[in-house]
């Protein structure tokens, strides 16, 4: 038993996909949450026609 954990822990085959695959996890979980957060500023900042005032005095 012992000679398995032994093998176990010092067999370092894989460990770069594992590294890789939680790189990736990340980045792409910054993404997500960056699109998300991007979204919710534009649902209270639209620049659209809805504006009370324009830039121009006189003009709506």
């Amino acid at each position: 038993m012992k000679n398995l954990v032994k093998s176990l822990l010092s067999d370092e085959r894989g460990t770069e996909t594992v590294e890789g695959g939680l790189m990736a996890g990340l980045i792409v979980g910054g993404l997500v949450l960056t699109v998300a957060a991007i979204g919710v500023w534009v649902q209270r900042n639209p620049l659209s026609a809805k504006r009370k005032h324009s830039i121009r005095p006189g003009i709506r």
